[in-house]
């Protein structure tokens, strides 16, 4: 066996271990605000603060890719503003405190801002994101979003639990496994953001040298002529 194999198995095996090492502190902070907090996972559980902290981690790395890589600035901009959205939205608890729904407000503003930001940056955007939808990450953010916005929408839906436990309808039960359901997605999407941003924030400016250097055709035709 050779290094290089020993060293991608080595690092699959590290993979999976901190992948199932965060799962499980996820799944400990429900337990946590279950068995030891006794509160049914609302607005002040550790499970939400959890959720808050990794939208607000996922913002922070994007962040950092946009301010390493000014070709792809835009896109990486846009995708920042997204999950600063979501943020906002999952906090909508404090901003309730002001008025009820108060939550768009700010929400809009910050869309308005990384549109607006993104537009500062002619070129960066859907070159760029493409790159992402190529890149190994994108499985884990489709994946977690598709989670967080599809799949813990329906395991909460009323209609289901009602149906499941009828005159026994307990509302923390449904939210409990709405609520882990969406923490699973957030941790998807927040590692593979970690990973993206740890391999290409880095990484060399190579999207617009790509973009004007030669083709081969033009490399061959800009080739003197041998004589014969």
């Amino acid at each position: 066996m050779n290094k290089l194999t020993l060293a991608r198995l080595q690092a699959g095996l590290l993979s999976f271990f901190l992948t199932a090492l965060g799962l499980a502190l996820v799944a400990g902070l429900v337990l946590t605000d279950i068995l030891v907090l006794h509160n049914d996972l609302g607005e002040r559980s550790l499970t939400e603060g959890a959720q808050s902290a990794m939208l607000g981690g996922i913002v922070f790395l994007f962040g950092w890719c946009a301010w390493h890589r000014p070709a792809q600035r835009g896109c990486y901009l846009l995708m920042a503003g997204f999950f600063g959205c979501l943020l906002i939205r999952e906090s909508d608890a404090f901003f309730d405190q002001i008025h009820h729904g108060f939550w768009v407000i700010p929400a809009l503003l910050l869309a308005a801002a990384s549109l607006l930001a993104a537009r500062a940056h002619p070129g960066t955007v859907l070159a760029p994101l493409a790159e992402v939808m190529d890149s190994r990450a994108w499985s884990g953010l489709v994946i977690g979003m598709a989670i967080v916005l599809v799949f813990s929408r329906l395991m909460g839906m009323g209609v289901l639990w009602h149906a499941l436990m009828g005159e026994q309808f307990v509302r923390g039960v449904k939210n409990i496994v709405e609520e882990a359901t969406e923490s699973l997605g957030y941790f998807v999407v927040f590692s593979s953001s970690f990973g993206y941003a740890l391999v290409h924030s880095r990484l060399p400016q190579t999207h617009a040298s790509a973009l004007m250097s030669p083709t081969p055709h033009d490399t061959i035709a800009s080739r003197p002529q041998q004589s014969r």
